[in-house]
């Protein structure tokens, strides 16, 4: 059985903001901690907004990134990043050695959406009417983030249409909810 690797995620929202005010202290940080993992996975989302950040911490990242490699004294790290605007990358990112390798993830079959979708709901209270297997259909082309946008539209409607009509109980999710015009654009 191959050894688990240890998962940590970077989100742009939360962990940029930060690092602006500490001026690089979580960079140190995260690295800090990949250095005493044997095997490690670090994954920035929307890595395109990493470089426009304090120039200094950037040079910090990117020092640590070239300091680290993929092998180092016996330690495995896997780095990955998600890109909405691939072409906002800076060039500097994709140097050998960063994250150098590009793979293209389309958007999901019908398949995959009805999955998604599923996993979505199923927390929500939904009512008879909602037909899981065609919503997958009507939302061709669509991401697993804008499948979970349509998912949070569609709570929103159902909450405000409760409110309208005075229910004090838990909001059911009705077809009518997801159906709205521009849901095939």
């Amino acid at each position: 059985m191959a050894a688990a690797f240890q998962y940590y995620c970077w989100h742009n929202a939360r962990g940029y903001a930060v690092m602006r005010t500490r001026e690089g202290v979580n960079v140190c940080c995260l690295f800090q901690i990949l250095r005493q993992e044997k095997r490690a996975v670090l994954f920035i989302d929307k890595i395109e907004a990493l470089v426009p950040i304090q120039q200094r911490v950037i040079s910090q990242f990117f020092g640590e990134v070239d300091g680290l490699g993929s092998t180092f004294n016996d330690h495995v790290l896997l780095r990955i990043g998600a890109a909405g605007e691939p072409a906002m990358i800076d060039p500097a990112m994709m140097r050998p050695g960063r994250f150098d390798t590009k793979v293209y993830v389309g958007s999901p079959d019908a398949v995959a959406r009805e999955q998604i979708l599923r996993a979505l709901l199923n927390d929500r209270p939904i009512s008879d009417d909602v037909a899981v297997r065609t919503l997958p259909d009507i939302t061709a082309q669509k991401t697993g983030a804008e499948l979970r946008n349509l998912v949070q539209q569609a709570a929103d409607r159902a909450f405000l249409r409760a409110i309208r009509e005075g229910q004090h109980t838990a909001t059911v999710l009705t077809m009518s909810d997801f159906n709205v015009p521009n849901l095939r654009a």
